[in-house]
């Protein structure tokens, strides 16, 4: 079931364009894939108080009530006020907004963490910005963010696969900044950082691990935490990397520009040039800390 608790309405920074969903092609060249291909802005997830997958969701600021959706025992009630949660059982495909380019993309049964569905992608296509998933926008400026998921490798192809992330977008200068976990094809995975401007973009990759590769073995789920620390008052700059247990990165600084943004998270999977990666996901949560 899927759970989100927010202190207000939610709104959609990016409608009108994708660069908020980066999903980076590729460690090595370090570009956007999908917001190159679609820049029209289809696809994107309009949070709205309006959309199904969260309707009902979002709470009266005025009194300060939360109206959380039904509870489960992944996203049980003590959660925190600022929460999003999905494992995608019981969920109409329709209403996450799924967005695929050179990709099919969808809920199945059978394959879970928290049985019985979970989000399947499958990139197909040579084509720089082979994509499938969708993302969710907040209207908040977290300083502290935690995104949490499971993921489960069915193959891998020769390219590196862009999975989950988190992005923020600073209004002022249209930038968008983001958080991201990258899968290699020998298994290993890394964070990378990739900051997209109006004048450009730039991005960095943290250092892979383990450096033999094998870290993420096909058939097996895998948890992963991944953090980013924003924080523009104490001049806080961190990201943090957790996968089954073993503490990859912990509040390590970033090597961007960074800076505070209203949130968004995004579900899902891209790379660059070869096809054939098939990924799972499931019990999705993230974290927010304003």
């Amino acid at each position: 079931m899927r759970r989100l608790w927010l202190a207000g309405a939610l709104a959609c920074p990016f409608a009108a364009s994708l660069a908020g969903c980066y999903w980076l092609a590729s460690y090595q060249d370090l570009t956007s894939g999908l917001a190159d291909a679609h820049a029209d802005g289809a696809g994107a997830f309009d949070a709205s108080v309006d959309s199904p997958a969260v309707s009902e969701a979002a709470a009266d600021s005025s009194s300060g009530a939360d109206a959380p959706l039904e509870a489960t025992a992944f996203c049980p009630d003590d959660g925190g006020p600022f929460v999003y949660c999905m494992d995608f059982d019981d969920v109409d495909a329709a209403s996450l907004g799924l967005f695929t380019y050179e990709a099919h993309a969808g809920i199945v049964d059978g394959i879970s963490v928290s049985p019985p569905s979970s989000l399947f992608v499958h990139l197909d296509g040579p084509d720089v910005g082979t994509s499938g998933g969708y993302s969710v926008a907040f209207p908040f400026l977290p300083t502290s963010s935690r995104l949490e998921f499971q993921l489960r490798v069915g193959t891998l192809s020769d390219s590196t696969v862009t999975s989950m992330g988190i992005a923020l977008f600073d209004s002022a200068s249209q930038t968008w900044r983001s958080l991201q976990l990258l899968v290699q094809p020998n298994g290993a995975y890394q964070i990378q950082e990739y900051i997209d401007a109006p004048s450009g973009g730039n991005g960095w990759g943290h250092t892979p691990y383990p450096s033999d590769g094998g870290g993420i073995a096909a058939g097996d789920w895998h948890h992963v935490v991944l953090t980013l620390d924003a924080d523009d008052a104490t001049q806080t700059y961190t990201s943090g990397l957790t996968v089954d247990g073993t503490v990859v990165e912990d509040h390590v600084p970033l090597q961007g520009p960074w800076t505070q943004g209203t949130a968004n998270i995004s579900v899902g999977s891209s790379y660059c040039r070869t096809g054939g990666s098939q990924i799972y996901y499931d019990n999705v949560r993230a974290d927010f800390v304003l």
